[in-house]
């Protein structure tokens, strides 16, 4: 009898890896049934992200780079073709980003209000959030046609890039504007290079390319683009090609030009010298920062808008934390463990090099600002990173381990423990992010947020903390003086070098009628720096309500030598003129003004007092009554023309200015009416 031969099994069939490379590079075939889910994907991610991020239209300016973007920047006030000249010509806050400003000049134009001549802050922060839900759906169809048009791929990587809560900065920062435009732009590129590389036709390459043009004007970050692309084209199997190297040269080349100029704007303040780290200790700080990301990612906590250096523990122990010192050795260990993965390699190399190309630049290798790690930096690095976990969670989902060994019986079902994991880190994401958002919702709520978290380490906090008390909440409620003196007092205790903080409170001192006391701390900021033209500016008006004329000049004239363009120093030189009775040299000085700044009117008055102490009467008559003619109700220019009229004898004339002064209130004795009254009508008789 013969038995039956059954036939063996393969036991050498090959894996499935966690993506298929090769469906990546088919076209995107769209079924009426992908079409509603594609669309009802959209939907709730849209839909979850504005829910996250909804505070942030109800969020007012902060002080921290929106005056200089917002409030206080005159290049976004109207956008005439000479300004738009300009905004590519100048850089902002040492940054070459002319796109930003368009679009920060455009919102201007929607908020500010004619009749308040009051900006409102909510037009700024609607775009950003609205460019934030365009930048979260274009990742979701970068992901999907980097997925071989994997759907639950996608909605993973789109719905965490959009509510991490390390997404806040970039999104509820107005002066962030450039993290999401140029995203925007970026992303962009990303989408039409995949288009090209599977249609091969030439006018998206170009588009491509002016794309980046785009980005690169938006945020200098955007210099990345290149590398990025080379990545993908190692995920889509792209052979290295000459091809492929002339392909690229235009990026690069634009990325080198973009590059020497954000180095060339930055080096004048940006990039900082921090003269006490090694080499070693660099390479160190920048590890710290990749692995830091990578945790935050993982565990959105304790998130801050300022990450101060550990300097308080550098000073005492004259080294860096341990921990810092270790993760090089940690980077080796994470290239190691990709290296052996087999499998998983190719997916976890574009992963890392897509996170780490992406936030190469801003590791702090060359120290750029005082923050050694920011949450803005992750905004385009983290889609790397939720795409390898999207991917393995397609990979559970797709089998299921199964085990005679009963210990492991609870990973039979994997792939359910993956997505309730998911959904626990979904709503942990949404609700930091919700509140994270209320942080951002004046400088007060923001600056005290990084003071609970690093309390006496960060000097920004309290100087900006204490600017917003006292440049804007004193008006409305005098307490406020009071914490903004405490909050610069705590930065006297820190032993803080920064000159603004003994000029912001001697401004203080003198808000409160300390004069002495203001003096003072103007003093002490001087001996910082000499050449502070605010401050000298402050220290003179001071010495003018002290009535110490003499003092109050010296400070002028080295205010001057400083600025000599601007106006203020020299009307205030001209006045102390007047104060200390040298009438002939304040008369030089007015006609210089009158000459120099024609529509600065108070010359005309200013300098028709000096003539009428002077007993040249004509001339300060000429003087006034041209002042008149501009402010013709103006009491005490009648009274000073009386006066005038009194000493050329001409009493009627006198009188009749005298009358007219006291009709428009102003405080004339009725025995000079009298007088003058009595003197006319002897002279007609």
């Amino acid at each position: 009898m013969y038995q039956k031969v059954k036939p063996k099994k393969n036991n050498n069939k090959p894996k499935p890896s966690p993506v298929t490379i090769s469906q990546s590079s088919k076209k995107i075939k769209f079924s009426k049934k992908t079409n509603w889910k594609i669309i009802i994907s959209i939907f709730i991610i849209a839909l979850i992200t504005f829910i996250s991020f909804y505070p942030s239209l109800n969020n007012d300016f902060t002080n921290w780079d929106d005056p200089v973007y917002v409030t206080e920047n005159s290049l976004i006030t109207n956008l005439d073709y000479d300004n738009i000249k300009q905004l590519f010509s100048k850089p902002v806050s040492l940054n070459y980003h002319p796109l930003t400003i368009v679009s920060l000049a455009i919102d201007y134009k929607t908020g500010y209000d004619k009749n308040t001549k009051i900006v409102s802050a909510r037009p700024f922060h609607a775009t950003n959030l609205i460019l934030h839900i365009f930048n979260t759906i274009l990742v979701f169809f970068l992901i999907y046609l980097l997925s071989g048009n994997n759907l639950s791929i996608a909605l993973i990587v789109s719905l965490f890039f959009g509510i991490h809560p390390l997404r806040v900065e970039s999104v509820s920062w107005i002066s962030e504007r450039k993290d999401v435009l140029y995203c925007f732009f970026y992303i962009s590129a990303l989408i039409t290079y995949i288009k090209y590389i599977k249609t091969n036709k030439l006018f998206l390459y170009f588009f491509v390319i002016l794309l980046f043009v785009f980005s690169l004007l938006s945020k200098g970050m955007a210099i990345s683009l290149p590398f990025i692309l080379i990545t993908i084209d190692y995920y889509l199997n792209r052979k290295f090609t000459k091809k492929l190297i002339i392909e690229k040269l235009p990026f690069i080349i634009l990325s080198v030009l973009f590059g020497i100029i954000a180095i060339k704007i930055q080096s004048k303040g940006a990039i900082s010298e921090f003269e006490i780290f090694n080499i070693y200790e660099r390479i160190s700080i920048a590890s710290y920062g990749f692995f830091m990301y990578i945790y935050k990612l993982f565990f959105p906590f304790n998130l801050c808008s300022y990450y101060p250096y550990p300097f308080p523990f550098i000073k005492e122990l004259m080294k860096l934390p341990v921990l810092f010192y270790l993760c090089p050795v940690f980077i080796a260990l994470l290239g190691t463990i990709i290296y052996f993965s087999k499998k998983y390699t190719k997916l976890l190399i574009f992963g890392m090099l897509f996170y780490f190309f992406s936030i190469a630049m801003v590791l702090q290798f060359i120290s750029v600002g005082t923050v050694i790690i920011a949450d803005r930096y992750t905004y385009i690095p983290y889609i790397g990173l939720f795409f390898i976990i999207a991917v393995f969670y397609k990979y559970l989902s797709d089998r299921s381990i199964e085990t005679k060994n009963q210990k492991y019986k609870i990973f039979k079902n994997l792939k359910y423990v993956f997505i309730i994991i998911l959904f626990i880190y979904t709503i942990i994401c949404s609700y930091t992010t919700y509140n994270r958002t209320i942080i951002w919702q004046n400088s007060e709520t923001l600056w005290t947020d990084v003071i609970n978290k690093y309390p006496m380490q960060v000097e920004t906090s309290y100087m900006n903390r204490g600017n917003y008390y006292a440049r804007e909440l004193s008006l409305k409620d005098s307490v406020y003086l009071d914490k903004a003196m405490d909050d610069y007092k705590v930065l006297i205790d820190m032993k803080s070098k920064n000159p603004q903080v003994y000029s912001n409170l001697g401004n203080i001192y003198v808000m409160k009628g300390k004069l002495e006391k203001s003096i003072e701390c103007y003093n002490i900021a001087l001996l910082f720096d000499s050449s502070d033209y605010k401050t000298l500016i402050n220290r003179a008006l001071t010495y003018i309500k002290l009535k110490k004329y003499a003092l109050s000049l010296k400070d002028i004239e080295k205010a001057i030598k400083i600025s000599p363009t601007l106006q203020q120093p020299h009307t205030l030189e001209a006045f102390n003129y007047i104060m200390l009775n040298d009438f002939e040299k304040a008369i030089i000085l007015y006609s210089k003004l009158i000459a120099d700044y024609p529509d600065f009117y108070d010359s005309y008055y200013y300098r028709g007092v000096a003539y009428y102490n002077l007993q040249q009467y004509d001339n300060s008559l000429n003087d006034f009554n041209y002042y008149l003619k501009l402010f013709p109700n103006n009491n005490q220019i009648y009274f000073n023309i009386s006066n005038i009229y009194v000493k050329k004898s001409e009493y009627s004339k006198a009188y009749q200015f005298a009358l007219k002064a006291k009709e428009l209130g102003y405080n004339v004795d009725s025995k000079y009416l009298d007088q003058l009254n009595k003197k006319a009508v002897n002279l007609k008789m």
